[in-house]
């Protein structure tokens, strides 16, 4: 079995894609057994998640279209982390009152290199 992201024009049959799997709550390998598309569109849409994926059909696809999915994601990490910060010290909820923010950026950032 293939690992990591490949570009869709190399999927072959009998590849395994990941999906998503709500019933079991976890993901699951399904087998290609046929291949069909139909061309509506030419083009990519590749928005930028904080983990460099997404959903598609329940699918786990790279939000990287022209290169590797772990050079990209090495490349477009400070992006991320920066993007994380800036969304923990805007995020106000009742758990998070009378924490200073700076604080509480120190806290996500312990989360992110897992120390917490």
């Amino acid at each position: 079995m293939r690992k990591g992201f490949i570009k869709i024009a190399e999927v072959q049959i009998g590849d395994f894609l990941l999906k998503a799997s709500p019933e079991i709550k976890s993901q699951i390998y399904e087998k290609v057994l046929k291949i069909e598309y139909n061309i509506i569109k030419e083009g990519y849409f590749a928005p930028l998640t904080s983990n460099g994926t997404y959903l598609v059909n329940g699918y786990h696809v790279s939000c990287f279209c022209e290169v590797d999915h772990q050079i990209a994601n090495t490349f477009v990490f400070p992006l991320m982390l920066y993007s994380r910060m800036r969304n923990m010290l805007m995020e106000i909820n009742s758990e998070s009152e009378g924490v200073h923010p700076y604080c509480k950026l120190l806290r996500g950032i312990g989360k992110l290199l897992n120390v917490l």
